[in-house]
């Protein structure tokens, strides 16, 4: 990584308070980097990532409200120039490969020290991928073979009455709401639902929100 004029602007995503408070304290002497801003859920993270435009991000996979892997989805898509590095507690590789394909860099457990954690700011900042070596010797990474970032799901054919109650859907208007805007009947509300979620493949609305933004459907 070049020396640069300015530290390196880094923000944590995790929903343990006591962990980012220890992230902090690893890296307080580091003066490439430095910590903009934290985080407790995916929400939060696209509410500041606009605001503090983070050089890179370390994402805790297992969040509320918003998990790390469609939250790195759409931070990839959306903020290119940010890197993701992903973060957790334990090392199945169906997490590490899902979150590679989810556009991110890295992947640390998070019992990883400060060494580590500045091997993966350089090599995410070279556009680099990196796997901490505790994963490495857990797992046979070889078939993986760090897999580039996939396009973007195929938008499924919505009829426009479908995508019209996604749209209204994404803006969190409820199924009475929508059925009085649209003079539906409610009951034809929960029917398009229903086809959405079966489409889509999404098990709730925040679902529905994550595939409508990811195929320019809805815009945030």
């Amino acid at each position: 990584m070049n020396v640069q004029d300015q530290p390196l602007k880094l923000m944590i995503a995790d929903d343990h308070e006591l962990f980012r408070k220890g992230f902090r304290t690893a890296l307080q002497h580091e003066d490439t980097v430095q910590i903009i801003a934290d985080a407790c859920n995916g929400k939060e993270v696209l509410d500041l990532v606009q605001q503090y435009e983070p050089d890179i991000i370390f994402m805790d996979i297992k969040m509320p409200i918003l998990n790390g892997i469609e939250t790195t989805k759409i931070i990839t898509e959306k903020y290119p120039a940010c890197a993701v590095v992903g973060l957790s507690s334990c090392d199945e590789h169906y997490m590490v490969e899902d979150m590679l394909a989810a556009g991110a860099l890295g992947y640390l457990l998070k019992d990883a020290g400060r060494t580590q954690i500045m091997e993966a700011i350089h090599a995410a900042m070279e556009k680099q991928k990196y796997i901490c070596n505790a994963t490495r010797r857990m797992m046979d990474m070889q078939h993986v073979a760090f897999p580039s970032k996939p396009g973007l799901p195929k938008k499924q054919s919505l009829t426009p009455r479908q995508t019209e109650i996604l749209k209204l859907i994404c803006e969190q208007r409820t199924k009475e709401e929508i059925a009085e805007m649209l003079n539906l009947s409610i009951r034809t509300i929960e029917g398009f639902r229903r086809k959405l979620f079966a489409k889509t493949n999404a098990q709730n609305e925040a679902g529905l929100a994550i595939y409508a933004i990811n195929n320019g459907i809805y815009r945030q």
